[in-house]
């Protein structure tokens, strides 16, 4: 009862303050633009009031166009007089934000954006392929309609990386095999940098070994959205799925750049794929229907992945597999092709 009567004297008195407050005017003139100001302090205090700064605006407006002055002030204390001529110069010349504030020496890329905005500049859309710092052909994987479109989409299947979130596709390979990466570039027809860089990996047997190893990353909302519609889902290895929207004939191109990627001929006659367990059935059934493989060995499957492994040791499978892979063929794996003959030549098959 006497808390319920406490609370109802506080409410009146924080009500009777109000009222005061309320009737308190601001006057004076803004530091931006020099209107009169007469204003409630509650609500100069609230909306016009730049904490920390003794200015008064009239508006968030002008409080805005302030603080713009205040950043240019700053960067042409800093980098020189002409810093804002130069920002929307190489902006008209078609860089990006980031590109511009690498050539200017800028500590962040938001300066930029901040200037061309107060100078009302119409922003570009990002993801519009001729304003990219890599240049690329976005209709790489628009129709899976080529060779090369098919054993790119194998090859990334096995080993490269969707995220989509960034709009980025990686694909990271030993160095050894850096030249794969050449290749790839060259499909794209980018000027995108390949990265080599060192990192310790588990092996299937729970080593961790020192790699060196080589990148590269591509970045397109188009692309990424394409490998998806081709069935390569961001974190694969985990979610799996099958290939979709590849035309039967290309079929042989897509596994051989998946056994590129993910497989290749072993040691002890047989031609082996390690991957993810949808894949590992897809082309278990479809060896088995087009090519009459059915002599098939299935690894262990491991506990703690959702992957599995395939081999074939026949020799009429090994010889079905290498001309299915390579009858006609103009991309491949060097090293893997070579070991591959070279198993059929020891049985004098080939």
């Amino acid at each position: 009862m006497y808390q319920n009567l406490i609370k109802k004297q506080i409410k009146n008195v924080s009500s009777e303050i109000s009222r005061t407050y309320i009737r308190t005017e601001y006057h004076g003139k803004c530091d931006f633009c020099e209107e009169e100001i007469i204003i409630s302090e509650r609500v100069f205090n609230s909306k016009f009031k730049v904490r920390g700064d003794k200015h008064v605006f009239c508006s968030v407006k002008c409080a805005g166009k302030h603080r713009q002055k205040l950043l240019e002030d700053i960067l042409k204390e800093k980098y020189g007089k002409d810093i804002i001529d130069k920002i929307l110069k190489l902006y008209a010349k078609e860089h990006s934000a980031n590109g511009i504030m690498k050539i200017l020496g800028l500590e962040t890329r938001n300066n930029v954006y901040k200037v061309l905005k107060h100078h009302v500049v119409q922003m570009r859309d990002a993801n519009d392929s001729i304003y990219r710092t890599h240049q690329m052909n976005e209709e790489c994987f628009k129709n899976i309609d080529t060779e090369d479109k098919a054993y790119w989409l194998g090859f990334l299947w096995a080993d490269g990386n969707v995220n989509q979130q960034r709009e980025a596709i990686t694909l990271h390979l030993a160095q050894k095999d850096k030249e794969r990466l050449e290749e790839l570039k060259k499909f794209y027809k980018t000027s995108a940098n390949i990265r080599d860089y060192e990192a310790d990996k588990e092996t299937e047997n729970g080593k961790i070994v020192h790699c060196f190893l080589s990148s590269l990353t591509i970045h397109s909302v188009k692309v990424a959205r394409d490998l998806i519609s081709c069935g390569l889902f961001p974190d694969k290895s985990h979610v799996g799925g099958t290939p979709k929207n590849i035309p039967s004939d290309l079929m042989r191109h897509f596994f051989r750049g998946l056994f590129d990627g993910d497989g290749g001929p072993k040691e002890g006659f047989r031609i082996a794929l390690t991957c993810h367990d949808d894949t590992i059935e897809f082309a278990k059934k479809f060896f088995e229907d087009v090519l009459g493989c059915t002599k098939v060995k299935k690894g262990k499957k491991k506990k703690d992945r959702p992957s599995s492994s395939i081999s074939y040791g026949s020799k009429r499978d090994m010889l079905e597999i290498y001309n299915f892979f390579y009858r006609d063929a103009t991309i491949w794996m060097p090293r893997k092709k070579e070991k591959y003959e070279g198993l059929l030549k020891e049985k004098g098959i080939l």
